[in-house]
């Protein structure tokens, strides 16, 4: 608790508000939210709602992440079941009623974004019922908020065509993007394969972060894209099918998360967010990085210091 109260406080808020920005995304886990039996904890409503009033305060609207969800989380500490028991799902949608009634009233602000990271690819159709099932929960309670629905593969840019036509006008398709990989989670010691000492400069030839993409996970990844450069283009391409996807389907795209590691040095990664901005804005897909403070990315920290206001700049 005592974390909870201290990690983000109102000074955070402004702080973001005074740099430009005009929202935050808030995770929050569901043992936050709920006891074991499921029931509602009401600490977790509670400093949601103090966030949402510093939000108003400082003119920022807030996306409300659900994090992880019992029986599942995308970093494989969970490995409960989610996706193949009825009463976990039961469990889910449960919390969303709790959350969407909470918040129903907070819906000019509040978006509702029903779960970060899908890991597995097997589980797309299973996931887009679930959602479904979801997003007809909390709209008994706000008829109007935006939802958020992202896909499978950690909410893959690759995998929006796979998510379901919008439900109403207020469904935004959610994404993540951290490619490649081999630059944003050079030397991440959460990956197994990564060495730790690996380091990686922005501005190589695409055969050169294959062969550094081989080296670590005996596959080209998120590399078969027929560029010969990690620069601008390489965003447009990786984005070209879901930009298409919700081009026809008139819905809005959101890249809920993006970043660089706090081990890449600091002008480098300059390159890759000034690079992945440009098409980003281009294409009108509202974006947050990942993450404000700490937590191995964070933005507002002394790694990144030296090149902050530059890619606040080009945001």
């Amino acid at each position: 608790e005592k974390h909870l109260r201290s990690f983000i406080i109102e000074k955070d808020i402004e702080t973001i508000a005074s740099k430009g920005f005009d929202h935050v995304r808030l995770p929050v886990d569901y043992e936050n939210l709920e006891d074991e039996e499921g029931d509602p904890k009401s600490l977790g409503y509670e400093l949601i709602r103090k966030c949402i009033l510093w939000c108003r305060k400082y003119s920022l609207n807030l996306v409300l992440d659900l994090h992880k969800t019992a029986g599942y989380s995308f970093d494989g500490e969970e490995t409960l079941g989610f996706f193949e028991s009825e009463e976990l799902q039961k469990r889910f949608y449960n919390l969303w009623d709790h959350i969407s009634k909470a918040f129903a009233s907070d819906s000019d602000v509040v978006s509702f974004e029903l779960l970060n990271e899908v890991v597995r690819k097997d589980v797309a159709k299973k996931w887009n019922e679930i959602a479904h099932r979801c997003f007809k929960v909390i709209r008994k309670n706000a008829p109007t908020a935006k939802v958020l629905l992202g896909g499978v593969e950690n909410n893959a840019v690759t995998s929006i065509p796979l998510l379901p036509k919008p439900w109403d006008e207020n469904v935004i398709y959610n994404f993540h993007c951290y490619s490649p990989l081999v630059f944003t989670h050079q030397g991440a010691y959460w990956i197994k394969a990564m060495p730790t000492s690996f380091r990686l400069s922005f501005h190589n030839d695409m055969a050169a972060y294959r062969a550094a993409h081989q080296s670590i996970f005996s596959s080209n990844g998120d590399l078969d894209i027929d560029v010969e450069r990690i620069d601008e283009a390489y965003f447009e391409k990786l984005f070209a099918k879901a930009i298409e996807v919700a081009d026809k389907l008139d819905v809005a795209l959101y890249c809920g998360e993006y970043g660089v590691i706090d081990l890449a040095d600091p002008k480098e990664s300059l390159l890759w967010y000034q690079a992945i901005h440009k098409v980003l804005n281009r294409h009108g897909i509202s974006h947050a990085t990942w993450t404000y403070k700490e937590k191995d990315f964070g933005l507002f920290g002394e790694h990144y210091d030296s090149v902050r206001d530059e890619i606040i700049a080009s945001l």
